[in-house]
């Protein structure tokens, strides 16, 4: 009788468990959805009630200071007090202990914010305590975080705050290494839109003397238009002095390689110095193009759209200008105009972003601006200016000056 009851009672057992297991397993998922369904991911525009119209207005000076200021008079939104929400921003470190273990940070909605350039509005800053400290974060990392959200004001010494997160955790971010990748492909490819002259054949096209100095002229209008608009826009007396500095450092530079060009029988406009004064003017920009791109992919691609509408016609240029240097020396010229600067900005944003602030990388502008201007008048025009051929020489002239402005129209 008990050896006939057994295979029943232990096949119920079993059964039992298994029944148990897979409520206890649905309970869980059930409880997971809920959590889940309960997290809203919001953006940092819906922290703020907006008291202004949303009528659609061109975006001026005017107009952009004014939505600054409604931005910043606006109240912050009661509706997520006390609400589990999840929201993407960039870190400023605020309580580190004796190990280096992170507790406490500041979430704002943009790269420097707080570290490099004045901070934002309180109801655009939110104070963070971590449920878990963390040792690898640092500052401007760019994370996304869960917790509850509490409209509390909050004194950091760094900013003042309207929001407080609490029993935040960091959320893995399936996009954010791929949004990282996305980055830097547009950081390398604003770099070498402006070797776009030295990468394709150019060399096989044959032109006329009057086409020939249509474009140099026309490289030397946008160098002389791009350089000067980077110490006539905003204008101060670090910018003109960096202006100068830059200006006369490659006026001797000149000054020595075209003694070594002329031992070497070496035309002046097929020098390094043109792939020199172009990793200057690149480093900037692939700055500002990858710290924006890390942060918003869409803002950095546009961003990179105005740096390539300048870059390509003045590479393009710039290539059939010398049209007739061998291959090892267009690598040459590729790798250090339009390679080694993304490469430089990777590496210091990795290392060294938390140390470097905008307006240090802003005042390279003027030294690279100083440095096409120098191109543009030591070794552009002097080649051409003796060629009797004054209509070619304004044409290009004017039409390089004019493109540039069109250019950095996008940009300003």
């Amino acid at each position: 009788m008990v050896k006939n009851l057994y295979p029943f009672i232990t096949r119920y057992i079993f059964l039992s468990f298994l029944i148990l297991f897979l409520i206890i397993s649905l309970c869980k998922l059930s409880l997971a959805n809920e959590s889940v369904r309960a997290i809203q991911e919001i953006q940092w525009e819906d922290l703020i009630i907006k008291n202004w119209g949303n009528e659609q207005q061109v975006l001026d000076e005017k107009n952009l200071a004014k939505l600054s200021e409604n931005i910043r008079s606006a109240k912050p939104n009661p509706v997520y007090n006390h609400k589990m929400i999840r929201i993407k921003g960039f870190v400023v470190p605020i309580d580190r202990d004796m190990e280096g273990n992170l507790h406490s940070l500041l979430l704002v909605p943009y790269f420097g914010a707080c570290i490099h350039v004045p901070p934002p509005p309180e109801n655009q800053i939110i104070y963070v305590e971590l449920t878990e400290p963390k040792a690898d974060i640092r500052a401007m990392d760019n994370l996304k975080l869960d917790g509850t959200l509490l409209l509390e004001n909050t004194d950091t010494g760094s900013a003042k705050t309207a929001y407080k997160m609490i029993n935040a955790r960091i959320v893995a971010d399936d996009s954010r290494l791929s949004g990282i990748w996305g980055a830097i492909l547009l950081t390398f490819t604003s770099g070498l839109s402006i070797c776009l002259g030295w990468i394709l054949p150019i060399r096989k096209i044959k032109i006329s003397k009057g086409v020939y100095i249509f474009v140099v002229t026309l490289a030397a209008g946008m160098m002389l238009c791009l350089g000067l608009s980077s110490v006539l826009v905003n204008n101060s007396t670090t910018k003109t002095t960096l202006f100068i500095i830059a200006f006369l450092v490659m006026y001797f530079w000149s000054k020595f390689s075209a003694d070594v060009n002329k031992k070497r029988h070496t035309d002046p406009l097929q020098s390094s110095d043109t792939a020199v004064a172009c990793a200057f003017h690149n480093f900037p920009e692939c700055f500002f193009i990858l710290s924006t791109a890390i942060g918003n992919f869409s803002v950095g691609s546009l961003l990179t759209l105005t740096m390539m509408a300048h870059n390509i016609p003045l590479g393009l240029s710039l290539g059939i200008v010398a049209n007739n240097i061998d291959i090892y020396k267009r690598i040459k010229y590729i790798v250090l105009a339009g390679v080694i600067p993304p490469i430089l900005v990777l590496v210091i944003y990795i290392c060294l972003r938390q140390f470097i602030t905008v307006d240090t990388i802003r005042q390279i502008y003027p030294l690279a601006g100083g440095c096409l201007v120098s191109i543009a008048l030591l070794h552009l025009l002097p080649a051409v200016l003796n060629k009797n051929n004054i209509l070619s020489i304004l044409a290009g002239l004017s039409s390089g000056i004019f493109i540039m402005i069109i250019a950095l129209l996008f940009i300003y």
